[in-house]
This record gives C-alpha cells, structure tokens and sequence, in this order.
C-alpha cells in the first residue's frame, strides 16, 4: 500500500503544476535576445480585449541592464494590442550626497496578427543627478510599422493566475487590428510629429527605411533634448537603436 505522505505529495505536485502555465505572448523588440531569457508573469488583470501581466526575468550571467528591467515591468496584451511599460528608480548615498537615477520606458503597439504586422510607439527616459541637481534625457519614436512580428512570439511562463489566461494569450489563435490603449501615459505621435519629453531645443529627426522582420518599413525618429539645472547641462543625443534604453546618454551618470 502506497504511504499516504506520497500520496499527498504527489496531490501538491500535481496541483503545482496545474497553476502554472506556459503561453506564448508577443513583446515588442525592446531588446534584441529577448527570446533567449526565462521569463516568468503573474496574471494582474484580465480584461474583455486584453491580459495585463506583472513580469519577472531569471537573473543569468549574461543579461543586459534593459533585459534586467524587465523584472517588475507590466505587459498588457491582447488580440491586437501590446502595451510594455518598464520603470526603474535607484539612489545610492554616500556622506552627505545621494545619487539618484530613474529610467521609464513605454511602447504600445496595435498588431495585426494574421498579416503579420505591427504599428508602435515608444518612449524612454532617463533622469540622473545628485539631491536638486539633475538631468534629463529622452527619446520618443514616431509611428513605425514592423513586419514580421511573429519573430516577437515569446514564451511565459505564468506563475499566478494561471486559470486566468485565456486561448488569446497564444498568438496563434489571435487576429484582428486596434488602437493600443496604454496602462501609463501613451506615447502616441502621429507621422509628421515629432516631440521631446525634455525642456530644450526642438528635436531633430533623421528618416530610416528597410524591411524584414523586427525591422521598420518606414520610421521617422525624434532625437532627445537634454536639459540640467546645473551649468554644465547635459548634450544632446540621438536615439541609436528602436526603443533601446538612453542610460548611456548620461554618460554613465546612471546606476545600473
């Protein structure tokens, strides 16, 4: 006869595994191996057209600071939207100074699952500096329209709330097209605008084109104005890769 201890055992594992699932989600391409890493979620809402999750991303030796991010960010998806939201704060005191650093970051994406396309807009910003001394920097993309979105399938793993999703977190059973609606402030920017979250000199812009998968048929960019309330103030930089973090901008002012 089988110990009843292994019987309950064997009940807690099986009940274990029923609460978490596995479900394939799409993530804006807001780090290029983004794929690669174990992402975990917790089910934070669940909504007619969409599921919000809570992430969580396993700590490996080789993962990059916006990855690393991820830990704590929300993702809102649905059928035909994809909202991320990732926000980050750190101070660190040493004597009489403390070094504070705060970095956000916002994409929304209305997606059209059966054709395989993807419309975005994105925003990230950086504030650094010491006590009332700072700087600022950031980065708006205007509308970009991605094909080959299925490259952004991503598979989670749901740790809680698992008899909550729904068949619409598998890609393969989703369709249709919307306009994203954001959990933060939207970063929405027509064609032809162009804006900078920063107090500064209007933004410049430079025109890309290309094709392919995670690549941008057409995408105009706005460059970031930095501004400090210090006197040396903080130069202006450009955007170099879609919806990469602006930390660097700073010149490694921000604690990573």
């Amino acid at each position: 006869m089988t110990p009843r201890w292994l019987l309950l055992l064997a009940g807690l594992a099986g009940l274990a595994l029923a609460q978490t699932k596995v479900v394939t989600v799409l993530v804006p391409p807001i780090a290029d191996n983004i794929s690669e890493q174990q992402i975990f979620a917790s089910v934070a809402n669940v909504k007619p057209d969409a599921t919000e999750y809570v992430l969580d991303i396993a700590k490996t030796a080789n993962i990059d600071n916006l990855l690393r991010r991820l830990a704590g960010a929300t993702l809102t998806y649905g059928p035909a939207t994809v909202v991320i939201h990732v926000e980050e704060s750190t101070a660190q005191t040493n004597g009489d100074s403390t070094r504070f650093a705060a970095y956000t970051l916002n994409v929304a994406c209305s997606v059209d699952q059966k054709e395989n396309f993807g419309t975005c807009t994105g925003q990230s910003t950086t504030v650094v500096g010491y006590q009332s001394t700072s700087a600022t920097a950031s980065v708006s993309d205007t509308l970009q329209r991605y094909y080959g979105i299925s490259a952004w399938k991503v598979p989670i793993t749901v740790t809680a709330g698992a008899d909550r999703v729904t068949a619409d977190s598998d890609v393969s059973s989703s369709t249709g097209t919307s306009k994203p609606t954001s959990p933060t402030t939207p970063a929405t920017q027509t064609e032809s605008s162009r804006s900078s979250a920063s107090t500064g000199s209007p933004a410049g812009t430079t025109t890309r084109s290309g094709g392919g998968a995670g690549n941008a048929n057409s995408s105009s960019r706005s460059s970031a104005s930095s501004t400090s309330s210090s006197t040396g103030g903080v130069p202006r930089v450009t955007q170099q890769a879609v919806y990469a973090g602006v930390a660097a901008v700073v010149g490694g002012a921000l604690i990573l």
